[in-house]
């Protein structure tokens, strides 16, 4: 599918990969698994996915015609190109998901009062965060500030307007609250 393609500002073809990442996540919590990889093997993991990752990125910019300004390739459909890009974003993927477990398990293996707040609400804040950046961006829309102002201001009225509606609404509604 092209990547010009989007619903809800979501690009259909990265489908796949959500609901797998999804479901790899679940059944690694349920099964404890990630509890079980050691650090070390976690980032072994993580090292070789991302060093794997750079020299096909190369071959894909010097192959896939970015040199040329052909870029139509990487936009999605049934080619190499497009195939290669897709693989390149899996190793990417889970190289830095190995990555964060290893370092997390190195430098925040502890939870205080505030992670557990942002832990609780992280999913709610995952589901429901684009109607919510969509308004507030809207709503900044005229605010006259250069870009990177208004990027910072977004992104900090995002993160307290989405933690706010978890806590105080989303996850005490019936049905809804044990989901999240």
């Amino acid at each position: 599918m092209p990547e010009t393609v989007s619903i809800l500002n979501m690009h259909p073809g990265d489908f796949p990969q959500y609901i797998l990442m999804f479901a790899a996540g679940v059944l690694a919590y349920r099964g404890r698994w990630l509890d079980r990889v050691p650090r070390r093997l976690a980032s072994r993991w993580a090292a070789g996915a991302l060093l794997l990752s750079l020299p096909l990125l190369v071959l894909l910019v010097v192959a896939g015609g970015a040199l040329d300004h052909d870029t139509a390739r990487y936009s999605g459909g049934f080619n190499l190109v497009s195939a290669g890009k897709s693989f390149w974003e899996a190793l990417v993927c889970i190289g830095m998901s190995f990555a964060i477990v290893a370092l997390y398990r190195r430098y925040f293996d502890r939870q205080g009062r505030s992670a557990k707040f942002l832990s609780d609400n992280a999913f709610a804040v995952y589901l429901f965060h684009p109607p919510v950046i969509i308004a507030l961006a809207v709503a900044l829309h005229s605010v006259a500030a250069p870009a990177l102002v208004k990027a910072a201001l977004l992104t900090v009225a995002a993160a307290i307007v989405t933690f706010s509606l978890s806590a105080l609404v989303f996850r005490r509604l019936p049905g809804l609250g044990r989901i999240l």
